[in-house]
């Protein structure tokens, strides 16, 4: 009986070791899994909610090898600014659309929404206000084209 009451204690001091053990490894998952589930939602509504830019029409550049250049706006309707330029070049439409796709997404995080079925070309950033660029493309003879772009600022809703 002597020997049963001294295992008693090295036996509680072992459960009482253990159950620290136990405890501490329970505390640091469940605070793993919070910093994960902090993580996951901050990303998540990262990727849901539009990010705020502020883009002045000046900042928009135009085509290097333009020629006859004319700008208007901006003309407002419905909440939404339109700026527009025209100009005309002897490059192809594919390589003026390049020098916007590449200035603009670089600079913004503007991505290419073109549909290949249509002659107009967009670029578009998922912010607040809301941005797009669009260019039109005609030919004026067997080398020479004129581009219409259109850069417009949307209100935020």
């Amino acid at each position: 009986m002597g020997n049963k009451m001294s295992s008693n204690p090295q036996k509680s001091k072992l459960s009482l070791w253990k159950n620290a053990v136990l405890g501490l490894i329970i505390g640091i998952t469940l605070a793993i899994l919070g910093c994960f589930t902090i993580s996951v939602i901050t990303i998540w509504s990262g990727t849901r909610m539009p990010k705020y830019l502020e883009i002045d029409s000046s900042e928009i550049p135009i085509y290097a090898n333009a020629q006859n250049v004319s700008q208007e706006g901006p003309i407002t309707e419905d909440a939404t600014e339109v700026y527009s330029w025209s100009f005309s070049s002897n490059d192809a439409p594919d390589v003026v659309w390049q020098f916007y796709l590449d200035e603009i997404s670089q600079k913004w995080g503007f991505h290419d929404v073109s549909s290949p079925q249509s002659p107009q070309r967009s670029l578009i950033v998922q912010s607040c206000p809301f941005y797009y660029l669009e260019m039109t493309s005609t030919p004026i003879n067997s080398t020479t084209y004129n581009y219409v772009i259109q850069f417009s600022k949307e209100l935020c809703r």
